[in-house]
């Protein structure tokens, strides 16, 4: 309790660095997993005021492989999925991000203090949970996965619910209506700009998510004018839409050209010709390998190789031919038949014959 009082006082005079040594040193002292979680949650929020957040994202695996009770885990799992979804967030790692936030539990609703520290008032709230998860999600996620893991997910959506334009967002873009989705992310822009943590994240994630609705606007053509274009998804940022589309298809996000004489996007076709040439040239191969083994059997015949059964399993002779044991002895009998028929024709025309 000391080196709790000495850590709190640490951090309320803002040397973070003391603090974290002073929570360290808690841990000779603690006796049951439930005080070594607790000094855990301490050294998180540290961590995080810290921005050391390769360290905070540590502290997830480090609680989970203590021995903790169903009760306990529930009351801690909200919290460090939380936390573990805004160390992804600041390290760039969206979709880990979106798959931490969408796995925090409704718990997370309720500020219950835990190791006395709410971290629903302290660090991020319910409604952040629902910002960073959905705007991390809908960056990096397909339609079919946002559909059935963000709004089919009864958890989570109990967090959207909270933001409602974030659910509107990602049910406009699983409805193809891209545009009306890039307004609500625009409209709230300045905001987000705002926040603490989304700050500097926020831009990058709104322009992943407009390539990402430009690529599947434009799957549905192959032909398509710039000025069309332009009114689906209006230049934003003092951004011109071939300076946009330029970028894209030199990152590989989109496989398309741009004619600039017709004022064109073109979704270049693939050359009948060249798919002939390719399909001709699979065939070969194949015809090839089946070649190259009916010579190889038909030298192993020439060269008189026979698989003979294993030692004393002589009455299953004929489950090599059958594949099956229930007809290995109507084999047995028709290979006997070859032999006896092979003698009978050799004897006859006086010359030697071997099977």
């Amino acid at each position: 309790m000391g080196n709790e009082d000495l850590a709190n006082h640490y951090f309320a005079i803002g040397d973070l660095a003391a603090s974290f040594r002073g929570y360290s040193k808690m841990r000779d002292y603690c006796t049951t997993p439930k005080h070594i979680a607790e000094m855990t949650l301490r050294q998180l929020y540290v961590s995080i005021a810290q921005n050391n957040w390769v360290v905070a994202q540590s502290y997830y695996l480090k609680v989970h492989a203590l021995s903790l009770s169903d009760e306990e885990h529930a009351r801690y799992d909200p919290i460090l999925f939380a936390c573990l979804g805004i160390s992804h967030l600041m390290q760039g790692s969206y979709r880990e991000a979106a798959t931490s936030f969408i796995n925090v539990g409704s718990g997370y609703m309720i500020p219950d203090p835990q190791a006395g520290i709410i971290f629903q008032r302290a660090v991020l709230t319910p409604n952040d949970v629902a910002v960073y998860g959905g705007l991390c999600a809908l960056a990096t996620m397909d339609r079919s996965e946002l559909q059935r893991r963000v709004l089919d997910n009864s958890s989570f959506r109990q967090f959207l619910e909270l933001e409602p334009h974030i659910r509107r967002a990602i049910s406009l873009f699983c409805a193809s209506k891209y545009t009306a989705c890039m307004e609500i992310l625009e409209s709230y822009r300045v905001d987000y700009m705002l926040d603490f943590f989304l700050q500097s994240h926020y831009m990058r994630l709104y322009w992943l998510v407009r390539s990402k609705s430009i690529v599947q606007w434009f799957s549905a053509f192959s032909v398509v004018t710039l000025d069309e274009l332009s009114k689906a998804f209006p230049a934003t940022q003092g951004r011109a839409i071939n300076d946009e589309l330029v970028d894209m298809i030199k990152l590989g996000q989109l496989d398309a050209r741009i004619d600039l004489v017709s004022n064109l996007l073109v979704s270049p076709n693939q050359d009948p010709r060249f798919m002939a040439m390719e399909n001709t040239l699979e065939m070969s191969k194949l015809a090839e390998r089946s070649l190259r083994l009916r010579l190889h059997r038909a030298n192993m015949a020439t060269a008189g190789l026979e698989i003979r059964p294993p030692k004393g399993n002589v009455q299953n002779e004929g489950d090599f031919f059958s594949g099956s044991e229930g007809g290995g002895s109507a084999a047995s009998n028709a290979l006997r038949n070859l032999k006896a028929k092979a003698t009978r024709g050799s004897s006859a025309v006086g010359g030697s014959f071997m099977v």
